[in-house]
């Protein structure tokens, strides 16, 4: 009976011990959460002062007359002119020419090779008749410049 008294006293203080530990560690939570509160308060109001509205307001001094005040239609109007209100100009855009011929140059003294397609089979004859369609004559459609990079070849005699 003296083990059961004892381990239920050990029990006892262990419990005692816990809850004190837990209600340290709850305060240590309120002053905590009380902390975050306050800083985010103080965040907000940063922000709000930073990026919030704003008013700009201008002391007016004694005696001396406000520009920007509306009372003064005067100043919401362009002034006019004689001849400066009544003269338009018309200004014709610029339009930049574009080179010609720059191709033309550049692709003039490489070699040319010459691709000449021709129709067989099939293909050469007329959709509507079927007869042999004649060659008539060719066109060059357009020039393209074709590049072969570097290469090295052997040769085995």
């Amino acid at each position: 009976m003296a083990k059961k008294v004892n381990k239920s006293l050990e029990y006892n203080k262990l419990l005692e011990k816990k809850n004190k530990e837990i209600k340290e560690l709850s305060d240590q939570l309120v002053m905590a959460l009380d902390q975050i509160q306050y800083l985010q308060e103080q965040l907000f109001s940063i922000q709000r002062q930073m990026y919030g509205r704003k008013k700009e307001d201008i002391p007016s001094v004694d005696g001396q007359t406000d520009l920007f005040d509306n009372k003064h239609e005067s100043f919401n109007e362009p002034e006019h002119t004689g001849q400066e209100s009544q003269e338009i100009v018309k200004v014709k855009g610029f339009r930049r020419a574009k080179p010609k011929g720059k191709k033309a140059v550049s692709l003039a003294h490489l070699p040319a090779n010459h691709k000449h397609y021709r129709l067989e089979g099939e293909a050469c004859l007329c959709e509507t008749c079927g007869t042999h369609m004649a060659e008539v004559g060719s066109t060059i459609v357009r020039e393209e410049p074709f590049f072969i990079p570097a290469h090295i070849e052997t040769t085995r005699l």
